[in-house]
């Protein structure tokens, strides 16, 4: 091999090395913002929504399907589609609030809960605005969503938990001042619904080592203003036995 046909033979060896394919098309040009916005939503995990008011059609990026548990088949396109699966305690507040904003051609915020076929619940918070034609009337409103569960689950957590401490605060306070053991107990039932259950049942052990109930509380039944209490003569313990109340939660 000369070197004129080694030459040869590395100039056919660059041209193959160049005909590999490249890194791919590059976020440049006028489509560039619209690229970069859909890599931030996609990131962050945010769906978007696009109400047209002149025909009814409500259109639903595929993360926002995803957050309902929809797709493309399955879901309708109508403000109707949308309120199927929103919490019922939940559906009146996200109505009012849409309204306000298409009335207004303002602004619309909320929070509300999610239900899945499955069973799951999941939370989401919606940011929307309502765009006007030049008569000033609403024909639009766009917006985006996203998942809060995980902030929303944690916050529960915390209140309640708060909750109990206030309970307990108080229940130690209340027995601490009151001399009465019938009163005591009684009162003890009531305080615990409907803050740790929706109703409660206190026994104490007779002298017999049988639990008798004393006290009781439950939930107020639809359409009940109060809750429904009762209690029993409180039995004397047996001498020694040390035992407490006990309640009892579903």
């Amino acid at each position: 091999m000369n070197e004129r046909q080694l030459d040869a033979d590395r100039v056919e060896l660059v041209g193959e090395q160049t005909d590999l394919p490249g890194p791919g098309p590059m976020v440049d040009g006028p489509d560039a913002p619209g690229q970069l916005l859909d890599l931030a939503r996609a990131a962050a995990g945010i769906g978007t929504f696009d109400w047209d008011l002149t025909t009814g059609t409500l259109h639903w990026d595929d993360r926002l399907l995803e957050l309902f548990g929809l797709d493309a088949t399955t879901f309708n396109r109508t403000i109707e589609g949308f309120n199927s699966r929103l919490h019922p305690e939940d559906l009146d507040r996200v109505t009012r609030l849409l309204q306000k904003a298409i009335d207004t051609c303002g602004d619309y915020e909320a929070e509300y809960r999610v239900l899945h076929t499955d069973g799951s619940l999941r939370w989401v918070a919606a940011r929307g605005r309502a765009l006007c034609d030049k008569a000033g009337i609403t024909v639009r409103v766009l917006g985006a969503a996203w998942d809060v569960t995980a902030r929303r689950d944690a916050q529960d957590r915390a209140e309640h938990a708060a909750a109990r401490e206030r309970l307990l605060n108080r229940i130690i306070s209340e027995l601490n001042g009151s001399l009465d053991g019938d009163e005591a107990v009684g009162r003890l039932a009531q305080l615990v619904v409907p803050v740790l259950a929706d109703w409660c049942i206190l026994t104490l052990v007779d002298d017999q080592e049988l639990p008798v109930p004393v006290a009781g509380c439950g939930r107020p039944a639809p359409g009940t203003p109060t809750r429904t209490c009762a209690r029993s003569p409180t039995p004397t313990p047996r001498a020694g036995s040390g035992r407490s109340p006990r309640t009892r939660s579903p």
